[in-house]
């Protein structure tokens, strides 16, 4: 007789002590601003401030890794492993895979914002740590308008308009206490469309 597979520890020691860091350490940052102390992050990790040193050399290599990693849970959001066919399906999912990555978490775009204005973050890497998603959404809206009727001149500095365009528009969103209702997302995916010529 087969026995049924007991459900995980939702428990916060359940988690791998590396990955219980780096999320309290985001949370922290959210919550206290990039000044937000070791102490103050090994608590919320359910951690002595020794562990996080055994990971990490010191705060500004944890906050690098809260940068890396939330560029690769932002990559697994938005590039797909098998990409739609048509690039007006590919750029559909494109946006609603980054309303909802920014939308079901409060504190992701406030993160995001805060880790990318941070100086010990170098722009370079800033760029290089988000180049797959970034790569994606070009290539996508360069397909949208190929051809000579409708060339989009900068695909880069669009998708940098779009992304920071929902970023904002949800931040407010939340910020009024409205509900992101379908007819609310859509609207927004409207707005992100008009951006497209052609």
């Amino acid at each position: 007789m087969n026995q049924p597979t007991p459900a995980p520890d939702a428990r916060p020691e359940a988690e791998p002590k590396h990955a219980r860091i780096l999320a309290a350490a985001a949370t922290a940052l959210v919550a206290e601003g990039p000044q937000c102390s070791m102490a103050s992050i090994a608590r919320r990790a359910g951690v002595a401030t020794g562990s996080l040193y055994t990971y990490f050399a010191g705060k500004d290599e944890l906050v690098l890794a809260v940068h890396h990693q939330l560029a690769r849970d932002m990559q697994a959001a938005l590039v797909p492993d098998v990409p739609a066919a048509s690039a007006r399906a590919r750029f559909d999912a494109y946006l609603d895979g980054y309303i909802d990555f920014f939308w079901s978490d409060p504190d992701r775009a406030i993160l995001f914002e805060m880790l990318s204005n941070l100086p010990i973050i170098p722009p370079a890497e800033l760029v290089a740590s988000y180049a797959p998603s970034s790569r994606y959404i070009q290539s996508v809206l360069a397909d949208l308008t190929a051809g000579p009727a409708a060339p989009l001149p900068d695909p880069a500095t669009t998708a940098a308009f779009l992304g920071g365009a929902i970023r904002n528009a949800l931040k407010w969103h939340r910020a009024r206490g409205d509900t992101l209702t379908p007819a609310a997302a859509g609207t927004l995916r409207a707005l992100c469309w008009r951006l497209v010529p052609g």
